[in-house]
């Protein structure tokens, strides 16, 4: 994928992505289905992290483990995402949207800031 996009734009994207802010703290306030999915094989971004973020991070999110895969699962083993994204991953529970109590927007506490309430 770099030599598709050329060393000056492999760079101007490295650059980007080592100066973006750190939003680890901002994903622990995530209240919706969350699937984390990695490759086995990631030499960017070990499992050791990934598994962090499901253990403590994201409340309720689920890990998925893609075997013989590097940093790239959905261009690396294309049919092995699209079949954790295809086939159900999030319970019955998960497909129920809250909505605010208040604003009812379908995000939640999106708006007003009220708790949320079942939809």
């Amino acid at each position: 994928m770099a030599e598709a996009v050329g060393p000056e734009a492999f760079l101007r994207q490295q650059t980007a992505i080592m100066a973006r802010p750190d939003r680890r703290r901002e994903i622990t306030r995530y209240a919706v289905p969350t699937l984390v999915m990695c490759g086995r094989q990631d030499a960017l971004t070990p499992l050791a992290p990934h598994e962090e973020m499901v253990a403590v991070a994201i409340p309720g999110a689920r890990l998925a483990i893609i075997s013989e895969c590097g940093h790239l699962a959905t261009m690396e083993r294309s049919y092995a995402a699209t079949a954790l994204l295809a086939t159900g991953w999030f319970t019955a529970a998960d497909r129920r949207v809250s909505n605010c109590c208040r604003c009812r927007s379908s995000r939640r506490g999106a708006g007003c800031g009220a708790e949320t309430a079942p939809g």
